[in-house]
């Protein structure tokens, strides 16, 4: 690993000395630019204007003169205020400010007066701040909102809802290192690009930030959201371009400390519990930044460090049988943390610039990787990451620069299993510690070991990137790209030792019911009844382990091999991947109105898919060519756009443009299937329960006909029993493992030195890739105008389309599970000694494979009205109307576009509000104020129910168009269709025999919550000497305490028939019912929670 790094850095410093000339180049840069167009008082342009541009904090310089039209323009700036002085023979010099801002073109035209060069006029009116060149859609999130906006956890990447459009969830600290996401557009929050200073932050395994920074290292960030500019990098959906702080000419710190317990927070969680009356909660975040120049105008630096220690409290809600409600509870989850921050800046001359920067992220945690999961299913989390970049920035002429970086990024991940130091076993919630995870159908109960843990990660990520700028006449040309070298390695042992689906006891009690009506021989009757433990009829206190694993057997899934990653097969070139994207682009400006921007991008990865495997024998009625999948290298992406100034006084622009923008696919997606296709054993493998065959000797009654003839498994029957309940339990699987395994890992051993594979031996799997995958990609179609309006306001209004192709989704192409009248299993099922042939052409389970035809559709209205900084006030109101469509695969595996309606991420209106105000006496006050609809909701039949027979369980309720709760269907809507399925449907048998129980509504549900939060802050500044500041603030987080409920239930609550054929209803509801409050620790929308704050600085 040390060799590949140091020839990855050694092949860095190579392309240093060759790009810096030859001016072609790789990537995105933190920057913005200055345009405008220099007259006389009659309108005439002036050419050959001396343009002088200087930073006022750092007093750098930049030149530039106007061409024959008046226009001049000035590349790469880092963002800033900065004073524009003008001049030309016969006028008097011109001086205004200018606010630059990172990726934005701030326009500022000059009118010169006729006069003497010692007569200086200065502007002291505020250009406008609409720009006139780009077309693309994208918002600015300063400084001074960083500093002065309410945040809960202090992160700055919450004040990215601040754009239309943009949605900010909280991540669970129990998965890996990345608390905020980033959803644009309603798009996978994994899929946005996070840069910081142009080098790439996303955790290439799984997406989402790989790094978190302190709100103190960041200078301001630019969210792209709809057609951005080509450097910008790969993604299809957006992404957010963060520049850090540097020093300036004067010395400037602070230290500050943020507050909060539960004595200053509204009760924290879903429902009270009466063991834990007041959940304790509490939080101190701390730390102190310093900058400054090294060398006035010439050398500057900057540092920071802060601490974040908290102990958070989470509620676990549970659905399904009443019994589970024991287990609700309140859990401590503690985060412990630091992050910090060295930045450096040289001018080595009035051509070079120099800057480096070292960044530290280092912390752990004890917390769920999902919501309403018992501690026994956390993760022990721990991160230590490190991000180091050198950039050179060089003026080659007056109108050409280069802009050159290096970025080397290593992330460090371990999770681990949980052990009696965290979760004591004492404790309710630590049911199951250090055994295999409980599901319990019907249910969301969850105990029991992470079937994702232990693992851990190491990556190396070394990214060259660059970028030329050439103003040549009208055009603004540029040109650049990335390369990035990957080198990945960790271990990954899912499913240790294994996952159980148990079947809903109500289910149980069903079939017995069932069993006590027919009229059968006493004899028979006692031989089909299934066993159930009494806590199951009578649900007065928790059951036990022992009791739990008694309940019927629906599936298991295990996981067997090295749990290395990448597998040993190949593994020095399989942990490795280069990525190259290049870009041109041309910027016109055809007359002062308008500018047309034009451009082409390509992208290349080395090690996207497993190229060097071929598939086996087996999958060929599956996938049909078995040859190692090709390289994806047509991955070309053109984009156009226009920008329009109506009446050319940049108070009117109108824009639009059309583009094709490439993903990556993560290097998770690759990672199970060389297990199973490389060579038996080298790899780790998830194995389903229907590998194995039943052991047990189970009483036999001949001449039953389905389901009553499934209740007793026959002697080497395949363990998996998901359509009825039968007598196999979960504690008897165990046992099965315990007999079995041993053996099965010694013939996986001799066996995968004679070169079989994984999928020649179990003849199942998951997570396999069809050969024909391709690169996802989104066209964006934009058209929209801004306006600038009185009273320093700013309005903006656009039509957005994203249409995404080649999305990723995976579904069981064996159709192991569907019904015998359907056709059943493609491959046919392995019967007795072929389950273990590797020879036999036949299956054992479902063979999931991932495919590229997956698609969706965002449509939207994004609405933004922006108030600068006058009369001691300044505002910003986002508006989106949208609509998020796509297909649903999973619902029917034998039409995988049957069904298409609202994703789940989908919300028709967002609104967000912030505001600052500057009041009497030294106060200032802030609001961030959001509002969203809720997502869709579906309702579906009980999940051991498959009414079309394509094998797989929980269909959506006939007649119900999916995921169309919320989105146009009643609740009396709803009513009548449950209504007809209890005519149609209930008390007949699924196309596997189930019986199907007749549905019962609540008395009362909902289809979701809407989602409101207001979020306040009041801060009171003492000033000493001037240069000294104390400042003092309070903050409240949803001001209202509004309950922002979430995670609604979807299946249908099932009753039974009493005497008479009466639908009773169950004992208690869950259909449309919350389990969970929105934000318990960070971000907006939790329970109310005032937090102090205290900050010093100079």
């Amino acid at each position: 690993m040390r060799n590949q790094v140091a020839l990855a850095l050694r092949m860095s410093l190579l392309m240093l000395i060759l790009m810096g000339p030859l001016g072609s180049g790789w990537g995105q840069t933190p920057t913005g630019s200055v345009q405008g167009f220099v007259s006389d008082e009659r309108g005439d342009f002036i050419p050959r204007a001396a343009v002088t541009l200087t930073n006022r904090a750092t007093g750098e310089i930049r030149r530039t003169r106007s061409r024959e039209d008046g226009l001049y323009r000035i590349e790469h700036l880092p963002p800033g205020e900065y004073e524009l002085r003008v001049e030309a023979p016969g006028f008097a010099p011109t001086v205004q400010r200018v606010l630059v801002q990172v990726g934005v073109t701030a326009s500022a035209d000059v009118m010169l007066q006729v006069g003497s060069m010692s007569e200086t006029v200065e502007v002291v009116a505020e250009p406008s701040r609409l720009d006139r060149v780009n077309y693309t859609i994208d918002g600015v999130i300063t400084r001074e909102k960083i500093d002065a906006l309410p945040l809960n956890g202090r992160n700055f990447l919450q004040l990215a809802m601040l754009e239309p459009g943009v949605s900010v969830t909280v991540s669970n600290p129990g998965q890996f290192n990345n608390l905020f996401n980033v959803s644009i557009g309603g798009a996978q929050a994994s899929l946005t690009r996070l840069t910081v200073d142009g080098g790439n932050i996303v955790d290439p395994v799984t997406g989402g930030a790989g790094q978190n920074f302190s709100t103190e290292t960041i200078q301001e960030f630019q969210i792209s959201t709809f057609n951005f500019d080509l450097s910008t990098g790969i993604t299809s959906v957006g992404a957010i371009n963060i520049v850090s702080r540097s020093g300036t000419n004067q010395w400037h710190g602070n230290g500050f400390l943020f507050y909060r317990d539960r004595h200053l927070a509204a009760f924290p969680t879903l429902a009270r519990d009466p063991r834990h009356p007041h959940p304790f909660f509490r939080r101190a975040q701390y730390g102190g930044s310093l900058g400054g120049p090294l060398r006035r105008n010439r050398a500057f630096f900057f540092g920071n460090v802060e601490w974040l220690n908290q102990d958070a409290a989470l509620s676990i809600v549970h659905t399904g049988w009443e019994g589970f409600r024991h287990f609700d509870t309140v859990a401590e989850s503690p985060y412990d943390g630091w992050v910090a921050t060295a930045r450096a800046d040289v001018r080595v001359n009035d051509r070079h610039t120099v800057f480096v920067r070292y960044s530290r992220d280092d912390n752990h945690a004890f917390a769920p990787d999902d919501v309403n999961t018992l501690p026994s299913n956390w993760r022990v989390n721990r991160n230590a990451d490190d991000n180091a970049q050198i950039g050179l920035v060089s003026i080659l002429q007056p109108d050409l620069l280069n802009d050159l970086r290096v970025t080397y990024h290593r992330i460090r991940n371990e999770n681990r299993l949980p052990t009696a130091r965290e979760c004591p076993p004492t404790r309710l919630g630590c049911l199951g510690l250090g055994g295999p995870q409980v599901r319990v159908d019907g249910s969301n109960i969850r105990f029991g070991n992470s079937f994702n843990a232990p693992q851990d990660r190491l990556i190396d990520r070394v990214q060259v990137t660059d970028n030329i700028y050439w103003q040549r006449g009208t055009h603004r040309l540029r040109w650049g790209g990335e390369w990035e070298y990957l080198n990945g390695r960790g271990r990954w042992a899912f499913l240790e030792p294994g996952l159980l689906v148990l079947h809903d006891p109500r289910n149980v009690q069903l079939v017995n019911q069932l069993v006590a009506q027919i009229p059968l021989p006493p004899t028979v009757r006692n031989t089909l009844a299934i066993p159930l433990p009494p806590i199951f009829t009578r649900p007065d206190r928790a059951p036990t382990l022992a009791e739990m694993l008694q309940l019927p057997l629906a599936v298991a899934f295990i996981g067997l091999g090295d749990p290395s990653q990448p597998p040993s097969f190949r593994a020095a070139s399989a942990r490795r991947n280069h990525r190259v994207r290049v870009y041109g682009q041309d910027s016109w400006t055809i007359r002062r109105r308008l500018t047309l921007t034009y451009g082409l991008s390509y992208q290349y990865e080395t090690n996207l898919l497993n190229h060097d495997l071929p598939k086996p024998e087996l999958l060929r009625p599956l996938v049909g060519r078995l040859d190692p999948p090709g390289k994806d290298k047509n991955n070309l992406a053109p984009s156009f756009g226009f920008a329009w100034d109506i009446g050319g006084r940049g108070r009117t622009v109108l824009r639009g443009g059309a583009g094709r923008y490439y993903d990556t696919i993560l290097f998770v997606t690759r990672l199970t299937e060389r297990g199973i296709i490389g060579p038996l054993g080298t790899g780790r493998v998830p194995i389903s329960s229907s590998f194995f065959r039943n052991p047990f000797s189970f009483p036999q009654v001949p001449g039953l006909l389905p389901p009553l003839n499934q209740i007793n498994p026959p002697l080497g029957v395949p363990l998996q029993f998901t359509s009825i309940p039968t007598k196999f339990t979960g504690e008897q699987f165990l046992r099965v493992l315990a007999l079995q395994l041993s053996e099965l890992e010694r013939r996986i051993a001799e066996l995968g030195r004679s070169g079989v594979t994984g999928l020649d031996f179990f003849k199942t799997g998951s997570d396999l890739l069809d050969p024909n995958v391709e690169v996802a990609y989104a066209e964006h179609i934009s058209l929209g105008i801004g306006r600038e309006l009185p009273h320093q306001m700013q309005l903006s209004a656009d039509v957005v389309l994203r249409l995404r192709r080649h999305t990723l989704f995976q579904t069981d192409r064996n159709l192991y599970n569907r019904a015998e009248a359907r056709g059943g299993a493609v491959i046919p099922r392995c019967l007795g000694a072929q389950a273990t042939d590797p020879m036999a052409l036949c299956s054992n389970g479902p063979i999931s494979i991932y495919q590229s035809s997956g698609r969706e559709r965002y449509l939207a209205l994004l609405l933004k009205l922006d108030k600068r900084l006058s009369h001691r006030y300044q505002f910003t109101v986002s508006y989106a109307l949208s609509s998020l469509t796509g297909y649903f695969p999973t619902e029917d595996l034998t039409n995988w576009f049957a069904y298409r309606g609202p994703l789940d991420r989908d919300a028709r209106h967002r609104l967000t509000v912030s505001a600052i105000v500057d009041l009497p006496w030294g106060l200032r006050a802030s609001l961030i104020a959001v509002s969203a609809s809720p997502p869709p909701l579906n309702a579906r039949v009980r999940g051991n129910i498959d009414l079309n027979g394509d094998g797989t369980f929980g269909d959506t309720l006939p007649g119900l168009k999916i995921n169309s709760l919320g989105r146009g269907t009643s609740q009396a809507e709803l009513q009548r269709l449950v209504e007809r399925f209890n005519r149609e449907f209930a008390g007949h048998e699924d196309a596997h025999g189930a019986l199907i129980p007749p549905l019962v509504l609540p008395p009362r549900f909902a289809f979701g919550d809407s989602f409101h939060s207001q979020d306040v802050r009041l801060a009171k500044t003492f000033r000493f000497r001037e240069r000294y500041a104390l400042e003092v603030l309070v903050e409240v987080f949803n001001l209202f305490n509004i309950s922002n409920l979430g995670g609604f239930t979807s299946t249908l609550d099932a009753g039974r028939f009493g005497p008479n054929g009466e639908i009773l209803p169950p004992d208690v509801f869950h259909f449309g019912q919350p389990t969970l409050k929105a934000g318990q620790y960070f971000g907006t929308g939790g329970p109310r929670a005032f937090q102090l704050g205290l900050r010093v600085s100079f």
